[in-house]
């Protein structure tokens, strides 16, 4: 068992497990973010830590991207974040909800989309691309972000007759 340090005041609000249960991330309202290696079922003593890194004040919710490793994060100002897991850095910045708060998050693996919610009461669903960056065009070992970036796909929301 790992107890996860943050600064007083701060709360843990998001936690999200990858689709084979061997990550775990927390969140906090520090911004802190913690990646967790999980043990075998009954051997959870065995979660070590593999990173932790300072994201974006107030993180609320999270959700975590199984094909490219990437953690996506929800905060109160209505920004989503798209992490590398592997290098513990932001790869996207997304306004989302512009200076509304996201309450909830879904992600949607096989079809490459985020849906988000906030408290502007709008529900939008994002199209992301499957690479954000392209190892090869960089000569060290930092990514260089290349032109991709989320697309909003409309959606038609049909209210119940009464």
């Amino acid at each position: 068992m790992y107890q996860s340090r943050i600064a007083s005041g701060s709360c843990l609000r998001g936690l999200c497990v990858n689709d084979g249960a061997s990550y775990m991330v927390a969140g906090a309202t520090d911004g802190s973010l913690t990646v967790f290696e999980m043990g075998k079922p009954k051997q959870e003593r065995f979660t070590q830590l593999l990173a932790s890194y300072q994201g974006r004040p107030n993180c609320r919710v999270l959700a975590w991207r199984d094909s490219t490793k990437e953690i996506i994060t929800g905060s109160e100002d209505g920004i989503v974040t798209v992490w590398s897991a592997r290098r513990g850095h932001p790869v996207f910045v997304l306004q989302a909800h512009p200076g509304s708060a996201i309450t909830q998050m879904l992600w949607l693996e096989d079809r490459q989309q985020l849906i988000t919610c906030a408290k502007d009461k709008h529900v939008k669903v994002w199209s992301l691309p499957r690479i954000w960056y392209d190892e090869d065009l960089s000569d060290d070992d930092e990514d260089e972000p290349v032109q991709a970036a989320p697309k909003e796909v409309p959606v038609t929301i049909v209210e119940p007759e009464h």
